[in-house]
């Protein structure tokens, strides 16, 4: 049976915190912020990591992004059979795609017009209009900071990517912070009238965010799948 040695807050102490004291004291161990959120630890070591869909170094990204919620430290055997990896290796190759990636958030890019093709980049980068942030194209294009960052990256050092606008931080952290669940009809309506506006992209930023705001609700979800085949007859 798992006993709990541990039980914060995030807005409290950082997973990034939580580790390390898994790590100092060698536990064989899970660290849980939810059922499908947790960092496998054995004898101090990250034996594997999950968020939602993402596994290993995304997942990892992702949890270490979180600000609020409760993190946990069960001892047992965690849900992993990998022989794990340094965990200070690890954390700290997912905190420099974190702080990559909290640059790279609030930028205005656009591709170069002979861009080669990148099946990494692809869906994020038809939605660099020139407007969007990257966070927004990410968002759009259905892929996460841990998994987009380094083909960002080289993009931007081949000279492929460039800034076309000034940053606009505030529009990245809405894109990528969850909604209050309060805001879930403003952004049904938002999606709307951009619906009815023919801004296809807009309109499925404000269902996405919906969704987010209440996961799983089938409203949000209808209007979401409406705007991906509307969309999908105008290609």
């Amino acid at each position: 049976m798992s006993s709990i040695v541990l039980r914060a807050s995030l807005a409290d102490v950082g997973l990034e915190s939580v580790l390390q004291l898994a790590e100092t004291e060698g536990f064989t161990c899970m660290v849980s912020v939810s059922e499908e959120r947790w960092v496998a630890v054995r004898e101090g070591r990250m034996a594997g990591a999950r968020s939602g869909p993402y596994e290993g170094l995304t997942a990892l990204v992702e949890l270490l992004s979180l600000r609020d919620g409760e993190v946990s430290i069960l001892l047992g055997e965690p849900e992993s059979d990998q022989p794990g990896v340094p965990m200070d290796h690890a954390v700290m190759g997912a905190l420099r795609l974190y702080d990559e990636w909290v640059r790279l958030a609030p930028m205005v890019l656009a591709p170069q017009p002979d861009t080669p093709g990148d099946e990494r980049l692809d869906p994020v980068l038809r939605w660099m209009d020139g407007e969007r942030t990257v966070a927004e194209a990410v968002m759009l294009g259905g892929r996460v900071a841990g998994d987009i960052v380094e083909p960002l990256l080289e993009a931007m050092r081949g000279g492929w990517l460039r800034p076309v606008a000034p940053d606009a931080p505030e529009r990245a952290e809405a894109a990528v912070r969850p909604p209050d669940p309060e805001d879930y009809f403003s952004l049904i309506d938002e999606g709307r009238q951009a619906l009815r506006a023919r801004d296809f992209g807009q309109a499925e930023l404000a269902f996405r965010r919906a969704l987010l705001a209440r996961p799983g609700d089938s409203m949000a979800r209808q209007n979401l799948r409406r705007v991906l085949q509307l969309r999908s007859r105008e290609r």
